[in-house]
């Protein structure tokens, strides 16, 4: 005589999430769809990569000039607008007259405290 039921080996709904277990966790319903979004790109992408880290640069108020090599934005705009630039050394190391030295290293006291 064969059973029926109880809990089999395999048996069930296979797991989508690579990171594994799951459990029901409450949230109001009007985040949880992007919730779940959120969580499914940090599944594919990995913890380590902050859903916030956007590739996108919102240049509103910045100048942008144009040489014969295409469009350019200054690094010292983008400083004073209050854009986070790395490495630092890269900023440290901009060849800028002696009067914006001392602005570049005061918008990077206040970026790096």
């Amino acid at each position: 005589m064969t059973t029926r039921g109880g809990k089999r080996e395999g048996a069930g709904g296979k797991p989508t999430w690579r990171y594994g277990k799951t459990k029901p966790v409450r949230v109001p319903v009007a985040l949880a769809e992007k919730i779940l979004e959120i969580a499914r790109v940090l599944d594919e992408e990995g913890l380590e990569s902050p859903v916030t880290n956007s590739k996108v640069i919102d240049l509103t108020g910045i100048a942008i000039y144009s040489s014969k090599d295409g469009a350019m934005v200054r690094l010292m705009d983008l400083l004073r607008a209050g854009y986070e630039i790395q490495p630092e050394r890269l900023v440290r190391n901009l060849k800028v007259k002696p009067s914006l030295s001392s602005e570049i290293n005061n918008l990077l006291k206040g970026q790096y405290e």
